[in-house]
């Protein structure tokens, strides 16, 4: 599950890592943000006040969470990254990164070896959002041949497109239903 979340413009110090944190992950590489010195701070400040403006503060957190679908014991989101962005990243950027994260959890021990696959992403309508799950989850035609493929290519009209590994993508229904509404209820009204 991918969502933002707003937050207060401004860094603040991590003494666990050393580092500064609240910059955007967009820009961030611009900057040192391991805190050495009390030059790296200064430069961290002109990055984000000066003229050139290498570096911003993050507006809003990206926030990716594993929730599971069908466990009744516990359905509970658990959070796993949440991410400065200055809001310019793309959705074909956005899609690189969560790609990322996919992988990661396939791979790590504490991913899916432990808690199972990922099978769908999911987020609001937000448009970087609506393009990263377009870019991600419409890669591929499932295989009219595969056992899925035959259920599936006998129901017309069916969307028939998955990501890597049969990844599927899904957003928030109250997205849609507000599409809905906008689209057809001035009809209504007049």
């Amino acid at each position: 599950m991918i969502d933002s979340v707003a937050l207060n413009e401004v860094c603040c110090y991590d003494a666990g890592r050393n580092c500064i944190l609240g910059l955007c992950r967009e820009h961030v590489h611009n900057v040192n943000k391991y805190v050495t010195s009390l030059d790296v701070v200064k430069n961290v400040e002109i990055a984000i006040h000066g003229d050139k403006k290498k570096c911003c503060y993050g507006k809003d957190a990206t926030v990716v969470a594993i929730g599971p679908y069908a466990d009744t014991a516990h359905y509970t989101p658990v959070p796993i990254i949440v991410s400065p962005s200055c809001k310019k990243e793309t959705g074909k950027g956005l899609a690189r990164w969560i790609t990322t994260v996919l992988q990661t959890w396939k791979t790590h021990p504490d991913g899916q070896a432990k808690h199972g696959p990922i099978w769908v992403v999911s987020s609001d309508g937000e448009s970087s959002f609506r393009l990263m799950r377009m870019s991600m989850c419409m890669a591929h035609v499932v295989d009219a041949n595969s056992d899925l493929g035959q259920i599936l290519h006998t129901m017309p009209g069916l969307n028939k497109q998955t990501g890597e590994n049969g990844i599927v993508g899904t957003c928030d229904p109250k997205h849609v239903i507000k599409c809905w509404l906008i689209r057809y209820l001035p009809q209504f009204l007049c």
